[in-house]
């Protein structure tokens, strides 16, 4: 019988690809083991289309649900995406903010569960303008999503953070756009591993069919 092992190598240029080790044995004629042959196969891309087929899959019963929730208030909705918007990233912390018209200030909606646990700041600011805001504000002025896996590292874009202030390893927020204006940044952080151009999709999908369903609500209540 073959033993097959995954193993995960990391290139040269920094990449990282996954290897299928398998390793057939070769019998002698009186059927003992005289060695083995060992076959290496490069899983990556079967690897990253399994994850992405899972993620989508998953992205699609969060919105199930989301559009199941009728009867429920824009904060316990905007409030379950984020958490499953956390979960589906691998993320540990989480956060959603509105922008104002002119896009200069992000009005902060919701944090996630874990990371109110984690801040110790007793008065946490509502509104941040963006212009004196660090990576938060970035989705904002580059209008794309922005991914930092090594937050201790040195960036002009960062403004530091208060004490006690939850601590955050790396950070990836998206911007969500109605037109070309955008009306939300959506955040999380402290993912175990890199965050990369899959989770950033994920979550903007997630956060642009949540926005969705907002301006659905709004338009049924105005109804």
């Amino acid at each position: 019988t073959s033993i097959e092992e995954e193993v995960e190598i990391e290139c040269f240029d920094g990449t990282h690809k996954i290897i299928l080790d398998t390793a057939v044995p070769l019998r002698k004629s009186d059927g003992s083991i005289g060695g083995a042959i060992t076959i290496n196969q490069d899983i990556t891309e079967r690897k990253q289309a399994e994850q992405t087929q899972r993620l989508n899959s998953e992205r699609m019963q969060v919105m199930l649900k989301l559009n199941q929730m009728t009867d429920v208030t824009h904060q316990q909705l905007t409030d379950y995406a984020l958490e499953e918007a956390v979960r589906i990233t691998q993320s540990e912390i989480g956060y959603l903010a509105f922008l104002n018209d002119d896009e200069t200030v992000l009005s902060m909606h919701a944090w996630s569960k874990q990371a109110m646990k984690e801040c110790a700041i007793l008065d946490k600011p509502i509104q941040y303008v963006v212009t004196g805001t660090g990576l938060m504000g970035e989705a904002v002025r580059q209008r794309r999503p922005v991914i930092t896996n090594d937050y201790a590292a040195p960036n002009p874009a960062k403004k530091g953070h208060p004490q006690g202030h939850v601590p955050v390893r790396r950070h990836m927020n998206v911007p969500v756009f109605a037109g070309q204006h955008i009306v939300l940044v959506a955040g999380v952080g402290n993912k175990e591993g890199e965050y990369d151009n899959s989770d950033a999709e994920q979550l903007t999908l997630l956060m642009e069919g949540m926005w969705r369903l907002i301006e659905r609500k709004q338009a049924e209540e105005e109804i």
